[in-house]
């Protein structure tokens, strides 16, 4: 069990309405881990004991990108609600059967997205669609995870999928071509990679992410002509400012700097993006709502991804999105 299992693993167990039954794991060590921290919960090595079970209502699948459409439709085809964690599947093709076997049984599949439930990024989107911000510029987003992180993993795949997942929510379009960038210090793998995303609007998202990191730094921007709003999405104490520039005649008391900026914190309820990602999973279930990550804004994030890959192979050129087959790179193993 990895590290996004094991958070939602607490998640799962701190909500009321929810109660674990069963954990399933491949890996002994990882069964023990669980059974030390729960030990109400039974944990089995036996998938088709989860699947048989006619008490457990919903599954979390958590495996590698290639065995996940499998397992997913053999949960639906066994009566069971799937949240699926990133990547779903490693092809176009896996994602499509994921969603028609889910509406053919008639059971929710979400896929894994949490960044678009943090109460920051709720509150951007709420922002730019009331038109606050004013027109965007641009958003950039800074991802620096340490180096103890998995870095022999693609951080294209690894890292950047929830950063540019949350540059397409916010803009609410898909771009037509990426120039992706990267440095690979420690294997064959881009541990380091800077993405460049352009808009048929004329919008831009730039995502600068890396494995490297001497500490955990995470944080987003949306520019516009009125404001322009920063998201720090490791601060529970402040993650969302919003800065007005000064106008003419303002900035004299700041040294005539016209670059000045009126900051303006804004107050948000402290929410796990997780805990409210699962919450919206229950409510999918419970009330029809349908999935923010829906089968079409999970296959432009593919599409987007690929391109990403392609331009980092021919050293940054530019890659239209609408011509990919999405097929995630031979050899990419996920985070799970």
């Amino acid at each position: 069990m990895g590290e996004r299992g094991r958070q939602r693993l607490q998640t799962l167990t701190a909500l009321p309405e929810v109660a674990v039954e069963m954990v399933y794991d491949r890996d002994e060590t990882a069964r023990r881990w669980v059974k030390a921290r729960y030990p109400e919960i039974e944990v089995v090595a036996d998938l088709h004991r989860v699947l048989a079970d006619l008490a457990i209502h919903a599954v979390v699948v958590a495996l590698p990108a290639a065995e996940q459409p499998a397992l997913v439709c053999q949960a639906i085809a066994s009566g069971k609600h799937c949240l699926v964690e990133w990547p779903p599947a490693v092809s176009l093709e896996g994602l499509r059967e994921i969603q028609a076997f889910s509406r053919e049984r008639k059971r929710v599949a979400v896929i894994s997205l949490p960044l678009l439930f943090h109460p920051a990024a709720v509150r951007a989107k709420e922002l730019i669609e009331r038109g606050d911000l004013g027109w965007v510029f641009y958003v950039s987003a800074i991802h620096h995870r340490p180096a103890s992180f998995l870095v022999d993993q693609h951080v294209t795949w690894s890292l950047a999928y929830e950063e540019v997942s949350l540059a397409l929510f916010l803009l609410g379009e898909t771009p037509r071509r990426v120039r992706a960038t990267g440095f690979y210090f420690l294997n064959h793998r881009a541990d380091t990679v800077s993405l460049h995303l352009e808009f048929l609007s004329g919008r831009h998202a730039l995502v600068e992410v890396s494995g490297l990191g001497a500490e955990p730094s995470r944080s987003f921007s949306v520019v516009g002509s009125k404001r322009s709003a920063r998201l720090d999405l490791l601060s529970a104490q402040a993650p969302l400012a919003l800065h007005t520039p000064l106008r003419e005649g303002e900035t004299e008391a700041l040294g005539s700097n016209p670059w000045a900026l009126e900051t303006r914190w804004l107050s948000l309820q402290a929410v796990a993006a997780l805990q409210e990602e699962t919450q919206h999973f229950l409510e999918c279930i419970g009330q029809g709502r349908a999935p923010l990550a829906d089968l079409g804004r999970v296959e432009d994030l593919l599409r987007v991804l690929l391109a990403a890959d392609l331009s980092l192979r021919y050293d940054g050129a530019h890659v239209d999105v609408a011509r990919q087959s999405v097929q995630i790179p031979m050899g990419w193993r996920a985070a799970a």
